[in-house]
């Protein structure tokens, strides 16, 4: 069975940081899903389109070159309802300091 990885986010804009983040997951699975978040009560800089064409531009050469199946789409409901639809094994998060680590936790 092949590793799946999720990776959620806003991606309102993509950041070095996020490609960071992709770069080394790119080694850790056999198929990458970027998911990115869509929630009403939000107002994002970018639509919906402009982040799917974003994340796509960006990170699918990095996912290609780490030997990595890439895919991104959207949801609008829990990220483990996502992970599961998607038959998610690993989930992706970056972090940036420790207040970030202690929300995550």
């Amino acid at each position: 069975m092949p590793s799946v990885a999720l990776y959620p986010g806003s991606f309102d804009p993509v950041t070095n940081g996020h490609l960071d983040v992709v770069r080394h997951a790119g080694v850790l699975c056999e198929r990458l899903i970027v998911d990115i978040g869509v929630h009403s009560s939000k107002k994002p800089l970018f639509s919906t389109k402009e982040r799917l064409d974003m994340v796509r531009a960006v990170f699918e050469p990095v996912a290609t070159k780490a030997g990595c199946a890439f895919d991104c789409t959207t949801y609008d409901n829990l990220t483990v309802a996502a992970a599961k639809k998607h038959g998610a094994t690993i989930m992706i998060r970056g972090l940036r300091d420790g207040i970030d680590l202690h929300f995550e936790m």
